[in-house]
C-alpha cells in the first residue's frame, strides 16, 4: 500500500482517503481536498500513522530545524515539531506505529523518531542523499 502524498508548496492539503490507494490499481484514486493547512518551509512529503490518528509532514526547506511536523488527523492541529541536523525528505512510520523513519538528505542517513516521545532516538548512515523510505 502506498502511504504518501507529495506537497510542493508552502501549504499542503491533507486528505486521508488518498493515502489508502492500492498500488496494483490501474486507475489512480480520486482525491478530494477539503481543507488546506499551512505547514513548514518547502514541505516534501506526508505519511500517516498506522492507526490514522497522526499525519507527519517533512519540511525539506528547513535545514537543521523544524524538519518534521506532527498533525492530529481529526483536527489538523499541529501536535509536535521534530528538529534535527540536516534536511528531511520523506518519512514512513513503522507498522507498529512506534517509530517514524525519516530520510535525511544532507547527512546521508535515516533518522529514527520515537513517535510517543516526540524525539530523535537514532541515526543510521546510508548511501548518498537518501530520499524514499519504505518499511
Amino acid at each position: 500500500m502506498k502511504r504518501g502524498c507529495h506537497a510542493f508548496k508552502k501549504a499542503v492539503s491533507i486528505q486521508i482517503g488518498c493515502l489508502a490507494s492500492k498500488v496494483a490499481s490501474a486507475k489512480p484514486p480520486e482525491v478530494t481536498f477539503r481543507i488546506k493547512k499551512a505547514t513548514g518551509f518547502l514541505p516534501k512529503g506526508i505519511s500517516v500513522s498506522p492507526d490514522a490518528k497522526l499525519a507527519f509532514v517533512t519540511n525539506f526547506g528547513s535545514k537543521d530545524h523544524d524538519n518534521v511536523r506532527f498533525y492530529d488527523t481529526a483536527t489538523l492541529g499541529e501536535v509536535a515539531r521534530i528538529d534535527f541536523a540536516g534536511n528531511a525528505v520523506e518519512s514512513m512510520p513503522s507498522p507498529d506505529g512506534k517509530t517514524l523513519y525519516v530520510s535525511n538528505f544532507t547527512r546521508d542517513s535515516v533518522v529514527f523518531v520515537d513517535i510517543a516521545k516526540r524525539a530523535v532516538v537514532r541515526e543510521v548512515k546510508t548511501g548518498q542523499h537518501p530520499k524514499i523510505v519504505v518499511v
